[in-house]
Order: structure tokens, then C-alpha cells, then sequence
């Protein structure tokens, strides 16, 4: 079975559920199906923040709303062409009145942010794009 028979069998068997997105990840690789809310049908959409080679996608830990600067100082934690080491923050997810900070998986030059500042966001949700 090749790659777009295997995908077809997904969608099929997601149509035949109450599944209404499925998400796969590996190494390089996402893959989200989404049933249309309108018709039913099982689309794929495309994942316009997967990882080029040589990037690394830094996802959100935990729900929260982003923040890029924090409330007591005046720049941002990391802007775009900003080299970081591994663990320095790159952003924060606000919860309530708590602050949780997002580090640096590896040392890298931030490429993208590709959540902007205020946004809500999900387990998972990418927030900023490393590159080596």
C-alpha cells in the first residue's frame, strides 16, 4: 500500500467517526486531518509551520496566552535572527496570573514566531521556529 492509499484509508476511517481532527507527528513529518465542519468531509490540511531541515518548531508545553515580552522588561525575550542557547526563555505562556517560561530546546537562531503576542494557544501549538 503506498502513501496516498494509506492516506485515504485515514480519512476514511476518521469519516466513520466523531473524530473531528487528527494530528500525526514524526521526525520532519506532520500530517493533520480535519473533518469539514460543514459538509463531513475528512480534508487535509496543510501544516504551514512544519519543520524545514536543519529548523526546529518549539512547541507550546501547556496552554496559556503568548507573550514575547515579559511585563518587566522592555524588549522582547527573542526576536527574529536572535541567536539563544538551550534553555534561555523565548517566550511565556501566561495562566491566570502565572507566568510559564518557554525555553530553548538546543542553540539556534530564531527564524520565526509563529504565534504572535496575545494569542491563545493549545498543547503542542508551534510557537517559535529555530534554525542551527
Amino acid at each position: 500500500m503506498d502513501a496516498l492509499e494509506r492516506f485515504r484509508q485515514l480519512a476514511a476511517w476518521l469519516a466513520d467517526t466523531d473524530v473531528a481532527l487528527l494530528e500525526l507527528r514524526g521526525p520532519q513529518t506532520l500530517l493533520r486531518l480535519v473533518r469539514d465542519g460543514a459538509t463531513g468531509d475528512v480534508v487535509q490540511e496543510d501544516a504551514p509551520d512544519e519543520a524545514r531541515p536543519g529548523t526546529t518548531i518549539v512547541p507550546a508545553p501547556t496552554v496559556g496566552i503568548v507573550r514575547h515580552r515579559h511585563p518587566l522588561r522592555d524588549g522582547p525575550l527573542a526576536s527574529v535572527g536572535a541567536r539563544v542557547e538551550s534553555g534561555e526563555p523565548l517566550a511565556l505562556l501566561q495562566i491566570g496570573q502565572m507566568l510559564l517560561a518557554v525555553p530553548a530546546p538546543r542553540d539556534g537562531v530564531v527564524a520565526r514566531l509563529l504565534a504572535n503576542d496575545g494569542d491563545a494557544v493549545g498543547y503542542g501549538d508551534p510557537l517559535i521556529e529555530l534554525q542551527d
